[in-house]
């Protein structure tokens, strides 16, 4: 039968500790068992180091914790290099509601010290540690540990060596959620762990390493971290996973936003944004990288790349992503918005966005290749020199194409169609002349900053109009203001006019950069969302089999609705439901009984008949 002790430190004697009133005085005078709960009275203190002495299960764990109203007691020593609370190859353990603090100044000491032999079933709650160098020291492999709510702070100044350190050798189902940073505790680092977990955390750091099965990594938020210049502040390091979700994580004002270092997917990294840091996000590794897809994610104003992949990175794939105003000026090794290095293979970009980049919108180097589909590159590079106070020309332009030769892998370098190129400087597209070949890009809309500097084919020895590039490249791309609705103020939607509403190629896209259906073959990352007016129409007369109606022109009236939405053409007075109205697209409507006739919706918005095909 499960007992309840109670723990007061400040009572005048010990009692047998089955009530309040006949508490023990210290925790070394009560024996752990599994099932039994030990509780310390809110507002105590306990000077003295707790040592776990029994195990629990997981249905009947040992249990610390607190009794009575008010704050949460305190157990505190100096426990120099070791804990305050210690257990060695104990399962089956629950501590919460406590407030421990070791004041041991030595390196290594922690507040909780968990090691010994592999074990079973730990759950931390609602707790607040102090110590020099880890809140929760856990070299035991373990198997389900949960961490909930777990507020940690550095003894002094100096940063934790890690607030959370997990590194059994292997531990399973190792779950962080509510890790909080009071000061200087860097964050929790996870290893050698099957099913790792952190949610719901802000911290200075997180750092999962040499991790297997299914990780999820949502909603932290890493901000004003101490942590080393060349580190970043979320990543996973040497890691093969079955599955993975990295996902709404905000990182900022950091020394680098999210790193994968040797990591094998898949996994997904979705809505995740980096601001004010150095590098955003950096997938590289000795052996390089694969299986990671990007979805939603942003680079703002970070002070190195938005987005890198190198080292043999492959099978990367980024969709909707954003990199905006990255860079400082004076490196040309930082700054460009996305950029791919070495042998990287199979790296797509659909849908994304680079602006404001202060070195390149994309930057292709190595022998890396994939594909840029839909993507858009304005206002990108500059001459900053005139600033001053070190500040670089930079002349990679809108994109800058330095690879060296194809990819062994893959058989081919990079594909870029349906992009949109604007605005950037010196030039929109950068070419050498020994990649000018290698290269594949057609059905894009280039629009220089200067007029007459739309490329260069040279490495910018000289600078090419439009006339002289398209007459050797891009047989199939426009060469006009996109028109968009006002990039100036970042809305990079294509106007009613812009001319790249149809003149792309299919590429297999079927949403844009916002979510919405793409309707025909638009250029760059958003499609224009149609509507158009409609009245009811009646066809004059019966309509026989076959019967011609070439020509026959029905004008468009008052009712307004966006594109796929259910529009009715009266034949007679039986009506016929409408829907995926496209322009310049053929129709099929009718019923059951009635005429069946086929019919174009031109760019003016004109219903035309061509003829009735049945009865």
């Amino acid at each position: 039968m499960a007992t309840t002790y109670y723990i007061d430190p400040d009572i005048a004697a010990s009692g047998n500790g089955l009530t309040p009133a006949t508490a023990k005085k210290t925790w070394a005078e009560v024996s752990m068992s599994a099932g039994n709960s030990y509780l310390q009275k809110c507002g105590t203190t306990a000077a003295e180091v707790v040592t776990i002495g029994g195990n629990g299960t997981q249905a009947s764990p040992v249990t610390l914790g607190k009794y009575g109203e008010g704050i949460n007691p305190i157990i505190t020593s100096s426990s120099s290099g070791s804990g305050v609370i210690i257990a060695v190859t104990k399962g089956g353990i629950k501590i919460e509601n406590l407030t421990i603090i070791n004041t041991s100044t030595t390196v290594n000491s922690s507040a909780i010290l968990i090691s010994g032999t592999a074990k079973t079933d730990w759950t931390l709650n609602n707790l607040s540690v102090t110590a020099k160098s880890f809140g929760v020291n856990c070299s035991m492999p373990v198997t389900r540990l949960s961490i909930n709510n777990i507020s940690v702070s550095a003894l002094d100044s100096t940063s934790m060596a890690n607030g959370v350190y997990v590194y059994g050798n292997p531990s399973v189902d190792v779950s962080i959620d509510g890790y909080h940073n009071i000061s200087n505790s860097g964050g929790p680092i996870v290893r050698y762990t099957v099913n790792p977990t952190v949610i719901n955390s802000d911290v200075e750091q997180i750092r999962i390493w040499n991790a297997s099965g299914v990780v999820t990594m949502s909603g932290n938020i890493c901000i004003a971290s101490k942590i080393d210049s060349n580190d970043s502040a979320m990543q996973i390091f040497d890691s093969d996973f079955s599955a993975g979700t990295v996902e709404n994580n905000n990182i900022s004002d950091v020394s680098n936003g999210m790193g994968f270092y040797n990591v094998v997917g898949p996994l997904d990294i979705r809505n995740c944004i980096v601001e004010r840091c150095g590098a955003g996000f950096n997938v590289y590794g000795a052996s390089g990288s694969d299986g990671i897809d990007f979805y939603d994610c942003a680079a703002i104003d970070c002070r190195g790349d938005g987005f890198i992949t190198t080292s043999g990175a492959h099978d990367i794939s980024f969709t909707r992503c954003i990199s905006d105003g990255c860079g400082n000026k004076t490196t040309t090794a930082a700054g460009d918005g996305f950029t791919t290095h070495l042998g990287d293979y199979n790296i797509t970009f659909t849908n994304c966005i680079a602006v404001n980049n202060t070195a390149s919108g994309w930057a292709l180097t190595g022998t890396s290749s994939g594909e840029l589909l839909n993507c858009l590159a304005y206002n990108n590079a500059g001459d900053w020199s005139v600033e001053g106070g070190g500040a670089l020309d930079q002349v990679r332009g809108g994109i800058y194409i330095a690879v060296t030769d194809v990819n062994a892998v893959s058989g081919y370098s990079w594909r870029i169609k349906n992009c949109i190129v604007l605005n950037n400087y010196p030039v929109e597209i950068f070419l050498g002349d020994a990649n000018k070949d290698l290269v594949e890009l057609d059905y894009n809309c280039l629009y220089e900053r200067t007029s007459g500097n739309l490329a260069t084919l040279d490495s910018l020895a000289t600078k090419i109009d439009w006339a002289t590039y398209h007459a050797a490249y891009e047989a199939h791309s426009i060469h006009a203001d996109p028109l968009l609705v006002d990039a100036l103020d970042g809305d990079y939607n294509l106007s009613s006019i812009s001319p790249c509403l149809q003149a792309g190629i299919e590429s297999g896209i079927t949403t844009d950069y916002v979510g919405n259906p793409v309707y025909g073959l638009p250029i760059g990352p958003f499609s224009y969302q149609y509507t158009r007016s409609f009245a009811p129409i009646s066809l004059p007369g019966p309509l026989g089999i076959d019967g011609q109606f070439d020509g026959t022109v029905f004008p468009i009236g008052n009712f307004q609705a966006p594109l796929g939405a259910p529009l009715q053409l009266v034949l007679g007075s039986a009506p016929i439901d409408l829907s995926a109205l496209v322009p310049t697209a053929k129709i099929r409507i009718g019923d059951k009984g009635m005429a069946v006739y086929s019919a174009d919706l031109d760019a003016a918005g004109i219903l035309r008949a061509d003829r009735v095909v049945g009865a």
